[in-house]
């Protein structure tokens, strides 16, 4: 069973200091522009 993690730690994983936004990781989690697609757990972003 895998964990989920903020939009935000994952970010900073995948591309360390220059993560882009927490605004631009929103948009394209809203867009679905992510393999896998964000999932949305009350108002988080995961």
């Amino acid at each position: 069973m895998s964990r989920l993690i903020t939009l935000q730690d994952w970010a900073k994983e995948e591309f360390g200091d220059l993560a882009p936004s927490e605004r631009v990781l929103k948009k394209y989690a809203q867009g679905k522009m992510m393999a896998p697609p964000a999932i949305k757990v009350g108002r988080y972003w995961m």
